[in-house]
């Protein structure tokens, strides 16, 4: 074999562990933010491994919309890095603020489930990075690999009942 093809090779070679490591290194932080959103807390490092090639990362700047109010609610999302500010009202109606969404939690759980509209407004309040959980990819992990679906499926239950708990106990008002 001739020295070109040979340093051809390795070139190769070596770009190909390159791009590896980088996309090793974004599952990784993915996977590490998956683990410290508490929702996530029963699910396998491996499941969320799986998960990890699921989720589309989304930046956005501060006073950006993330989905407006009454848009079709296509998934979940989980705060990476930043904060949302969930609004509930309209341009004609009085805007009122329901709540904050820090980094390692979640919003918009009930769409994952549902085919329902978005209840409220979500706007990043800083620079922030969401990792969006659509519909869609939770049912190519049922296909793909169902006991990770269910994993994720039973977290989310989990999730919501808790919250809900926390709602009847505070007397109607979000944790």
């Amino acid at each position: 074999m001739s020295l070109a093809k040979k340093l051809s090779q390795a070139m190769h070679s070596l770009s190909v562990r390159m791009i590896q490591r980088q996309e090793d290194e974004r599952t990784r932080h993915i996977v590490d933010t998956l683990q410290s959103v508490s929702l996530f807390e029963t699910v396998t490092r491996g499941a969320l491994r799986e998960i990890s090639q699921l989720v589309h990362p989304r930046d956005f700047l501060p006073g950006e919309v993330i989905y407006h109010v009454r848009d079709p609610g296509l998934g979940l999302y989980i705060v990476q890095r930043g904060s949302v500010q969930l609004l509930v009202g309209t341009e004609t109606e009085k805007v009122v603020e329901l709540g904050r969404v820090e980094a390692f939690e979640v919003f918009g759980v009930m769409s994952l489930f549902s085919e329902s509209r978005r209840l409220e407004t979500a706007r990043a309040i800083e620079d922030t990075r969401v990792l969006g959980l659509f519909t869609s990819d939770l049912e190519a992990l049922m296909h793909h690999s169902p006991t990770v679906a269910a994993r994720v499926s039973f977290a989310v239950a989990r999730h919501v009942s808790s919250l809900h708990y926390s709602m009847v106990k505070n007397g109607g008002r979000p944790p």
